[in-house]
């Protein structure tokens, strides 16, 4: 073989080498892509968010490391599922056994919905939720069905969270803040009358104009004997008969900031009212002549503190002590003062403010949970007889996130002899991002939540709508829509947590909804106020025990199981003469 041969051999073979080189490369470059590509994939997919999520809740061993593991789940991979949300939701319910305690916690913090181990729940929620989301009602049994029937619709002026809505012997009569809230120049503002039967409205009191004294909107209303007792944001209490006609008036030294409580605080057979201020005192007034009987210091708020939340109720708190009157404010003050003397018994301050307030149960228990409140934070204390002691504990926390809180006031479901009492809560957060929850919480944790879709501020109210001995929930919301809009809606849940009934209003709710025979026609109706200034109101065709109709309970604003309970229950003619009744 020639020189100039062998040189072309060794070239040829040097290329062939080369070639091969570049080919290994290549191969070596695609199977790292397609290996990485698997990888990120699987990282970034759905199943791999998932098997994430439970890889750091197998490390969890108290609530507090839970939760945790979950805030930092959601921190690292929310970026990638939350517009996937749905998909989410169906891949952890489709793919993942109910047995898996840790799938349950990822399903119910992206889902919102919680049904501990009842697998048959949890069916039902997932078959109601796809109904749902394809415009068609929920699926329910004949005994279950609650119809929501449109009656009328009413012009009664602006409402909020803390409107008080009272219907009497076929007239509802609205707490109205007029056309615009904390405007002096609002000439809306007052009393408004609607009759049940028809829907026809007017203006029935109009608080006069006190010039330097501010708005007169009006924060709330209570019954008295044959009056309407009316708060005001000016500082005036006024006394209303039934046609509007103004009794008394007194001015309480600065705004009124809560709806007043009505009761006989001095034992003379006729009902008087207590009010909360801006400038964190209770005062009590005489109903027959409006002359102040007592003032008690609760809270002395900072400069430019509104304290548009003080809330007010009843109990037999401490043995021994009587009636007395449960207080709480935004700024977390629970103070117990005695109704006679507005003496204080009993003080705790909440680091997390309240304006869910105080719930309290009904008759005089030496021993147990009198009361419970719930804070800013979504915890609910109970306060606890221990000896001749009052504490607060902790009972339950119902929120699945830091960001959640409690604007509505809670309810309770079950009292003894039936058993261990039932609480309702429904805590929320932004109604855009669509987590507001219905629960029911026992002394062992949270028995059921139920997701609305949006921020839950209204109190529910709670009564059997479809006649079948078992009482329903009533729950309103502020809920954004696929288009973009703020909405309101109305949810009917059933004691076991399930969804009964939705109907969609074209403005958003704040007040709570009322529960009431309002016409006289011997089966309830359901109303509801939204922010465009309209009462609702829809029939259901049936009669049942009503155990929470008003915000405040019963038309006295008292928030006390028993009186809710038996007021609830007066026949339609005889609801003025509640003090006949008791």
């Amino acid at each position: 073989m020639s020189p100039r041969t062998r040189l072309l051999t060794v070239y040829d073979r040097q290329r062939s080498f080369s070639r091969l080189g570049w080919i290994s490369v290549v191969v070596l470059v695609l199977a790292v892509g397609v290996l990485g590509g698997r990888w990120y994939l699987s990282k970034h997919s759905l199943d791999g968010h998932v098997r994430r999520g439970l890889e750091l809740l197998a490390q969890a061993d108290s609530p507090r490391e839970i939760r945790a593991a979950l805030e930092i789940w959601e921190n690292e991979t929310r970026p990638a599922w939350q517009p996937r949300t749905d998909e989410l939701v169906t891949h952890l319910y489709s793919n993942y056994p109910l047995e898996d305690q840790n799938a349950r916690r990822l399903l119910t913090y992206v889902s919102g919905a919680d049904y501990g181990d009842r697998h048959a729940d949890w069916r039902r929620w997932y078959e109601t939720r796809r109904r749902l989301r394809e415009g068609l009602p929920p699926r329910v049994s004949r005994n279950e069905r609650v119809k929501l029937e449109f009656r009328w619709t009413a012009p009664v002026g602006l409402t909020a969270w803390f409107t008080t809505i009272i219907p009497l012997d076929g007239q509802i009569y609205v707490a109205s803040l007029g056309a615009r809230f904390d405007d002096a120049r609002d000439i809306a503002d007052g009393v408004v009358r609607v009759d049940g039967a028809t829907g026809q409205s007017e203006l029935l009191f109009s608080p006069p104009d006190r010039p330097g004294r501010g708005p007169r909107d009006v924060v709330g209303i209570a019954a008295g004997d044959d009056c309407l007792f009316v708060g005001c944001l000016n500082g005036t209490v006024y006394c209303i008969t039934p046609d509007g006609q103004t009794q008394w008036n007194t001015h309480v030294g600065s705004p009124v900031v809560g709806p007043p409580l009505a009761v006989d605080f001095n034992r003379d057979e006729l009902t008087d009212v207590i009010v909360a201020t801006r400038a964190g005192k209770v005062v009590a007034l005489s109903g027959r002549t409006g002359r102040t009987a007592w003032v008690s210091d609760v809270a002395r708020p900072p400069a430019g503190a509104s304290m548009l939340g003080v809330t007010l109720a009843l109990a037999d708190v401490q043995p021994g002590h009587g009636t007395e009157l449960v207080v709480t404010t935004p700024r977390g003050v629970v103070e117990v003062l005695a109704v006679r003397n507005g003496r204080s018994g009993w003080r705790r301050e909440f680091a997390a403010g309240t304006v869910a307030g105080a719930v309290c149960r009904g008759g005089a228990l030496e021993h147990g949970l009198p009361a419970f409140v719930g804070d800013r934070a979504a915890r609910v204390w109970a306060l606890m007889n221990s000896g001749q002691t009052l504490e607060a504990v902790p009972w339950s926390v119902p929120a699945l996130r830091r960001e959640e809180t409690l604007i509505a006031g809670l309810r309770t479901l079950r009292e003894p002899p039936e058993g261990a009492p039932l609480l309702l809560a429904c805590p929320t957060g932004d109604y855009a991002g669509r987590r507001g929850g219905v629960c029911v919480l026992s002394p062992t944790g949270v028995q059921w939540r139920f997701p609305v879709g949006g921020a839950v501020w209204g109190t529910p109210a709670v009564a059997d709508l479809n006649g079948d001995r078992v009482p329903e929930i009533v729950v309103t919301s502020i809920e954004a829509a696929a288009d973009e809009r703020v909405i309101g809606v109305v949810t009917v849940v059933s004691q076991a947590g399930h969804g009964l009934a939705r109907q969609v209003l074209e403005s958003p709710v704040e007040c709570s909804p009322v529960i009431a025979d309002v016409d006289g026609d011997e089966h309830l109706e359901v109303l509801v106020a939204d922010q465009s200034g309209r009462l609702h109101c829809f029939g259901t065709g049936r009669r049942g025990p009503v155990k929470w109709g008003l915000f405040g309970g019963d038309s006295h604003n008292t928030r006390n199981a028993d009186n809710a309970f038996s007021y609830g229950q007066v026949p339609f003619g005889y609801q003025w003469r509640w003090r006949e009744e008791k």
